[in-house]
């Protein structure tokens, strides 16, 4: 047996008096509360659902894992390439400390000549003698 009064969807009245309610405002205050009912259905769920919660931990750790993952390997990466940049430092700085110690022990003299002279020596004889320097 179908019970009828569950399928009522337009009431009215016949006559002068108050007019029942329409069609679309029960379907309005019935959405209403099937939309009020899943709302507090999924809030209680989630909070109430012990699978769920494990759900979302372990999506929030895989997803903090990846995260740190990450940030490691862009950490090492950086600080692979300020190894290699310091060594880069390092071995220009290790040529001029070097240079600079070449440059101190050479000796520094310097040597002063004079040009050749030509004397002539005349001795009372009349002989002339000539030396070169």
């Amino acid at each position: 047996m179908i019970n009828l009064s569950h399928f009522r969807y337009a009431t009215t009245t016949v006559g002068f008096g108050t007019a029942g309610t329409s069609a679309a405002s029960t379907a309005k205050d019935n959405s209403s509360k099937v939309s009020s009912a899943l709302a507090t259905s999924v809030s209680g769920a989630s909070s109430s659902s012990p699978f769920e919660s494990a759900s979302q931990d372990q999506i929030s750790g895989a997803s903090t894992l990846a995260a740190n993952a990450a940030i490691a390997r862009v950490n090492a990466q950086k600080k692979k390439q300020s190894t290699a940049l310091l060594k880069q430092i390092d071995s220009v700085q290790a040529a001029m400390d070097q240079a600079k110690a070449e440059a101190a022990l050479k000796q520094k003299y310097y040597v002063y000549t004079l040009p050749a002279v030509i004397v002539d020596t005349t001795d009372t004889t009349g002989t002339t003698t000539d030396t070169t320097a």
